[in-house]
């Protein structure tokens, strides 16, 4: 739990940066296409130089911090009406930007304003999968994960073992060190940690260690 209010917390972090940078710009105002022209004819008269972006459906006006824009249509010419008020973009009277909104600008646009969505949406996701794993933890505390195996099976002992007298005598002394430990440990003898068989294939290897297990 402790880990997810962290992620949590993170999520709303980054929302709030992907909000600040990509949400509309607060101070926007929409103005009609004369008075865009008046504000960006007045501006350039007091000496500041206006900075236009143009689209396909809207001019925008960035003047000291604020924004205003105009809707406008495919045919509407900015700069020739830039020119009918004496503002000539050669002569840098005006700095005009045009701008892209055809169909890759709608994708951009929209991706853009899905993602925090999209993200919020997969915090939660994580989460809840998160909780989902942790009450699944502990809803299988204390059941055993052993399994049970049939007790009907042929048991094999050093009595079936024919010859290798000398690995079945070795074989017996580990047998009983198994069985009674505390025998060998007075005198400081250790547990080997395990007994290994060599020899060619069919010696008689896997039927030695079932007489051990049978024993």
């Amino acid at each position: 739990m402790r880990n997810g209010f962290v992620y949590l917390v993170i999520g709303v972090a980054i929302l709030a940066v992907i909000f600040m940078v990509f949400s509309p710009r607060s101070s926007e105002q929409k103005i009609s296409y004369s008075e865009l022209l008046n504000a960006v004819a007045a501006d350039a008269r007091g000496g500041r130089i206006p900075e236009l972006i143009i689209n396909s459906n809207r001019a925008v006006l960035q003047s000291g911090g604020t924004y205003r824009y105009a809707v406008i249509s495919d045919r509407t010419d900015v700069i020739a009406d830039l020119n009918a008020r004496g503002l000539n973009v050669d002569r840098e009277d005006v700095s005009v930007a045009f701008e892209d909104s055809g169909r890759a600008g709608f994708i951009v646009q929209f991706l853009t304003s899905m993602f925090p969505v999209l993200l919020f949406v997969g915090i939660l996701i994580f989460m809840m999968r998160q909780a989902q794993g942790t009450n699944n933890q502990a809803m299988s505390f204390g059941k055993s994960k052993a399994r049970m195996i049939s007790g009907h099976r042929p048991t094999v002992t050093f009595k079936d073992v024919q010859g290798v007298d000398e690995a079945k005598q070795e074989l017996a002394e580990v047998v009983e060190f198994l069985r009674y430990p505390e025998k060998f440990t007075k005198i400081g003898a250790r547990i080997p940690s395990g007994v290994l068989l060599i020899g060619p294939p069919g010696t008689g290897k896997t039927y030695l260690a079932k007489a051990v297990a049978g024993e």
